[in-house]
């Protein structure tokens, strides 16, 4: 809590003893003294100011004396909210570097993995992760309870080192397939196409589609996969979804049927789009070189409910065509006989 200084004290004939006194409750008018600083402070910070209740309106006044006068400013109010953070359903998480998703210990359901159909996946990460400074919680005294739903040790230090599996390779992958320009409207695609335009959006239904770009794409309306039916957008570039796409926040729970963005999506980099709407995401985000999750509501509701949410689609797994799930032999050679 800052303000600015007085213009004058005033004379207290017997001699000046100038403070600042901070009063700050959840309730109006304030009433408890929380700061009493000199004259040359304009700032009130200590454990009563720090160790508040997100989504808890507070009230706060300053009060300037000089010892034997006072007077009162206006009364304030501030609501205390986390930054936004995100959650996946049935599914797991994988980060060359760093894993970061500041939970609150306030939220509805505090931990990064979610079960979904009664599972959860793998925490696995390359340098550290950081699930939230909102902790301790529970019996566990640290930020590993945030990581799974009923279990706390649902986590691995690990790295990379399989083949690197972007743009450049599915094109190869994919060498025999005809491959055929489309304008980015989804409805009625099937087989693979060669997205012109860089725009994408549209209902696949049940049919089976994979998209490949050598640019960047934008996603700039909702996507919906049917069960069934099979998407995989694959771009050279990085992969944006419009800052429009996404619900209120308090709204009904989505599914990874119903979520705002559906399929598997391959890129460089993927940015879900600056924005106070819940973004929700059935299958699965792979980002070889980062995702940015910027999704925030900028308030309290950020307390109780994550901004972004990815719901793991196993059925896209079942339900890849052929010309995805076959076997590849870049490098075999016949062998005489």
């Amino acid at each position: 809590m800052q303000w600015n200084d007085v213009s004058s004290w005033g004379c207290n004939l017997a001699g000046n003893n100038n403070r600042f006194l901070v009063y700050l409750d959840p309730a109006n008018p304030p009433t408890t003294q929380v700061c009493n600083v000199d004259e040359n402070t304009t700032s009130c910070i200590n454990s009563s100011t720090s160790d508040l209740e997100w989504g808890t309106t507070y009230w706060w006044r300053v009060r300037a004396t000089n010892g034997a006068q006072t007077a009162d400013s206006a009364i304030w109010s501030f609501t205390p909210s986390p930054g936004g953070w995100w959650q996946s359903v049935g599914g797991s998480v994988y980060a060359a570097g760093s894993v970061i998703s500041d939970i609150p210990n306030t939220a509805l359901n505090p931990y990064l993995l979610l079960n979904g159909d009664g599972v959860h996946g793998t925490l696995f990460y390359g340098s550290s992760f950081d699930l939230g400074s909102d902790v301790p919680f529970g019996s566990c005294g640290n930020e590993v309870c945030h990581i799974a739903e009923d279990s706390s040790d649902w986590y691995v230090n690990t790295t990379y080192s399989a083949e690197t599996y972007n743009y450049n390779w599915w094109v190869e992958f994919l060498r025999d397939e005809d491959v055929l320009d489309f304008n980015g409207n989804l409805a009625g695609q099937s087989g693979v196409k060669n997205l012109v335009g860089g725009n994408i959006s549209g209902d696949v239904g049940t049919n089976s589609l994979v998209v490949l770009s050598s640019g960047d794409i934008n996603i700039t309306g909702e996507i919906s996969v049917a069960e069934g039916g099979f998407l995989m957008v694959v771009s050279g570039g990085s992969i944006t979804i419009d800052s429009s796409i996404g619900e209120n926040a308090g709204g009904a729970s989505l599914t990874g049927t119903t979520a705002n963005i559906q399929g598997i999506f391959i890129a460089n980099e993927i940015d879900i789009g600056d924005s106070d709407l819940h973004l929700w995401v059935g299958g699965s985000f792979v980002g070889w070189n980062g995702i940015n999750l910027r999704r925030d509501f900028d308030g309290p509701e950020n307390a109780t409910e994550p901004a972004f949410t990815i719901i793991f689609r196993p059925d896209f797994i079942i339900n890849a065509p052929d010309s995805v799930k076959r076997i590849y032999y870049p490098n075999w050679v016949r062998v005489p006989g």
